[in-house]
């Protein structure tokens, strides 16, 4: 099984640890290895044993009670990705949102793996029911419909969005701000200004993974 880019990980084990992260900053603490199993399909708990040896063993957490069910400890890396929430007296509607980093198609969960920060949003502006999160647009390609290089995007994360929405995905290691226009056999990606190809994808096509669709822009002078 393929490493996750700059992380040494398989995708089972960072998508373990990823749901890991989530738990901890939405409830304070880990979820069992019951809880993981159920998550995962694992046919019993050696599975989720293994990945968490391996874990521990790469330095992304300790196992402080080998006998505890949530003998789970992130470590420093880990926790000042999750610390914010747990020590922000901000208000309830304020939301903190992890800003995505790289990633590959075929391990869509490597782009919370090196995150570039977070930022707070102001739930009872956006209207969305869901996860979100947050990404950069990398160039120019949506301009003409608003979506400029450098803004921060809100993305509400959906794999299957609907017909015409503007979407983030990756291509590969690539990320891309295009429209989704889907086809008879597949998807196609957009572009909204001149000189950036069209892509078109087959249906089950691997290269691609759509991570969401964008709600709302925060955008700097």
């Amino acid at each position: 099984m393929a490493n996750t880019p700059k992380t040494g990980l398989t995708k089972r084990q960072g998508d373990v640890l990823y749901f890991l992260k989530k738990r901890v900053q939405s409830e304070g603490m880990p979820p069992t290895i019951q809880e993981i199993c159920t998550e995962f399909g694992f046919a019993s708990t050696n599975g989720v044993s293994e990945i968490l040896k391996a874990l521990e063993k790469k330095g992304f957490l300790k196992r402080i009670a080998k006998g505890s069910s949530r003998g789970i400890q992130l470590t420093e890396p880990m926790q000042k990705m999750t610390a914010s929430s747990a020590q922000n007296s901000a208000p309830s509607f304020l939301k903190n949102v992890t800003i995505i980093g790289s990633g590959t198609a075929e391990n869509p969960l490597s782009v919370f793996l090196s995150p570039e920060g977070q930022i707070a949003i102001d739930t009872r502006f956006y209207n969305f029911s869901g996860q979100v999160f947050a990404a950069i647009i990398p160039d120019d390609s949506m301009r003409d419909d608003g979506l400029l290089k450098g803004d921060t995007t809100i993305i509400l994360q959906n794999t299957e969005p609907e017909n015409g929405k503007i979407v983030v995905a990756l291509v590969h290691d690539q990320t891309y701000f295009r429209k989704l226009l889907k086809t008879s056999t597949g998807m196609e990606l957009h572009a909204a200004a001149k000189g950036y190809p069209k892509m078109r994808f087959e249906e089950g096509d691997l290269s691609l993974a759509i991570l969401g669709e964008v709600i709302g822009i925060l955008r700097k002078f």
